[in-house]
Order: C-alpha cells, then sequence, then structure tokens
C-alpha cells in the first residue's frame, strides 16, 4: 500500500520541501519536517515510481495514516494529557493494522504483557509511534491541497 504523490514536485519546493538526489541511482526525493529542524520528524516524497509519501516511522505503512486522514477518523487516534495533544500509536505487523494508544502508559504495559511471553517477539511484531500533533497537521495540509492520496496499488493485493 502506498501513499501517491497527486501533486506538482515544482511546488514542493515553495511550501518548505527540501530536494536531495539519493544514492547511486539518484533517486531524487523531498524532505520536510513538522518544525523545520533536519533531525524532527517528517515526511520524504520520493519521486521515483511515480512519485510517494513516506511519513516519519511508519515508511510503507504510512497509507494506514494518511486514510485515517482522508477518512476523517484522525480526531479517534488523539488524546489530551495534561493539556498536551499526542497521537501515540501501534503498528501491528502480524494484523498489518496501526492501533491508537490512550496513552504511553498503556502502550508499555501492553508491552510488559507482551515480554512476559516472548522477550524479543514484541518488537518483532510491534512498532510504536509518537506522532507529533504538527506532524498530523502538516500531513492533513497535504491532504486538503489534494497532494497526497492513499491508494492500493498491484503490489498490494493480497
Amino acid at each position: 500500500m502506498r501513499v501517491k504523490f497527486t501533486g506538482r514536485f515544482k511546488d514542493l519546493i515553495p511550501d518548505g520541501w527540501t530536494f536531495q538526489k539519493l544514492f547511486a541511482r539518484n533517486y531524487r526525493q523531498y524532505h520536510k519536517t513538522f518544525d523545520g529542524k533536519q533531525h524532527s520528524q517528517g515526511c520524504r516524497i520520493w519521486q521515483h515510481l511515480g512519485g510517494y509519501l513516506e511519513i516519519a516511522d511508519l515508511y510503507d505503512r504510512s497509507y494506514f495514516l494518511v486514510k485515517q486522514i482522508e477518512d476523517g477518523k484522525i480526531e479517534e487516534w488523539k488524546h489530551e494529557i495534561h493539556g498536551k495533544t499526542y497521537y501515540w500509536l501501534i503498528f501491528d505487523r502480524d494484523e498489518n493494522v496501526i492501533h491508537a494508544c490512550p496513552s504511553p502508559e498503556y502502550c508499555s504495559i501492553k508491552q510488559e504483557e507482551y515480554e512476559t511471553e516472548d522477550s524479543d517477539g514484541y518488537y518483532e511484531r510491534y512498532l510504536k509511534i509518537n506522532l507529533r500533533p504538527k506532524m498530523v497537521d502538516m500531513i492533513q495540509n497535504l491532504v486538503d491541497k489534494g497532494w497526497i492520496k492513499s491508494e492500493l496499488g498491484k503490489d498490494n493485493e493480497s
């Protein structure tokens, strides 16, 4: 499953994206972080294969987050704790789905429960992600502009 980039690549630079050529194949890639700092959470738009988006640590699983935003369900993943907004997510590799965590403590409790059974199995099966609210806003902006679209492709058929 991919997140298709449907915008124009030449519009990315004026919108704050940084262009790079990477690897020996000179892949063309655009990068932007939610706060403009080099090593913060961000997105990458790859120009090869027709253009696709990868979000932070989600990579090819970015589809699930974009689909949640497109469907207007991202608020279901939003949590307010002590006046701050959080988006804690757990990607279940076995079930190929993302679950929202109500708190980081909940994620840790689930991890401890799982690790009593299999100490290495948790990290093989689950990926914990804490998305910043501004990161979600950045993706929402791309959706609102019509620059990205979650889509199922030939390589996604089961």
